[in-house]
């Protein structure tokens, strides 16, 4: 007489089960893993900043490092002279990548001039009167974006400033 007693033809044997029980853990364990990573923030939106300096002119650009589509996505330009701005206007040029995933809402302040071509687009901005000029882009990326790096880059593209660029990687997941 045989010691295998099945009631059921597909039945797993003790180390099958055994096997499947483990899988089945394992399993378990990265769904709590992936859990606790978003209840942490891992896998939602965060910013960077990077800056770049020569010659007393400072660039700092904040921008998104890792975003989704339908977030808000904001972008802060700085721009910093020692002693003050001597000339009348800044001229600012940012990459297309940018407008290819976000919507522009507003700027704060406002250009004074735009102008553009297929891969930059530039803004004019009058100089402020102490010796930082900060702008503020309040944007959202848009929510048919796929999975995607962007750079976001900004030049400083004044008459008397040395030529300053500062470069942030987006990530943009779906």
């Amino acid at each position: 007489m045989s010691d295998d007693i099945r009631t059921l033809g597909r039945a797993l044997d003790g180390r099958g089960a055994r096997r499947a029980r483990n899988l089945r853990r394992i399993g378990l364990v990265v769904m709590v893993g992936l859990v606790v990573a978003s209840l942490l923030g891992v896998f939602g939106p965060s910013q960077q900043a990077t800056t770049s300096a020569a010659d007393g002119w400072e660039l700092t650009l904040t921008a998104p490092s890792r975003t989704r589509g339908g977030l808000p996505a904001p972008v802060t330009i700085a721009v910093h002279r020692a002693g003050g701005f001597t000339m009348k206007t800044i001229t600012i040029r940012l990459n297309r990548a940018l407008f290819d995933v976000a919507d522009f809402q507003t700027w704060y302040p406002n250009p004074s001039k735009e102008t553009g071509d297929p891969q930059w687009v530039e803004y004019e901005f009058d100089s402020p009167d102490d010796d930082t000029l900060l702008i503020r882009l309040d944007s959202r990326i848009q929510p048919n974006q796929v999975p995607a790096v962007r750079p976001v880059t900004v030049w400083l593209r004044t008459d008397g400033a040395p030529p300053l660029s500062a470069t942030v990687d987006a990530l943009v997941l779906p």
